[in-house]
């Protein structure tokens, strides 16, 4: 992302993400070891850090990505 993104910490269920907003984008980087973190637990737990780091709704079918890194449209004026 870009330097004028802001950029939150938050913890869900176990799960460590780094949560960095840009306009009405977010990337999501999952920091730190968990064993063989499945993709959709590790999406939905993502999809709550987004949500609780910016405030904003994520846009239903933006977000995407693995184990590691997230990413998702938010729309802010539906919060």
């Amino acid at each position: 992302m870009h330097r004028d993104t802001a950029t939150t910490r938050v913890e869900v269920e176990g799960s460590t993400f780094s949560v960095h907003q840009r306009e009405n984008w977010v990337e999501v980087y999952r920091i730190g070891f968990e064993a063989l973190p499945r993709v959709p637990v590790i999406l939905a737990r993502a999809k709550i850090a987004i949500e609780q780091a910016t405030g904003c709704k994520v846009v239903k079918g933006s977000l995407s990505g693995d184990q590691a890194i997230q990413r998702a449209e938010i729309d802010c004026d539906a919060a």
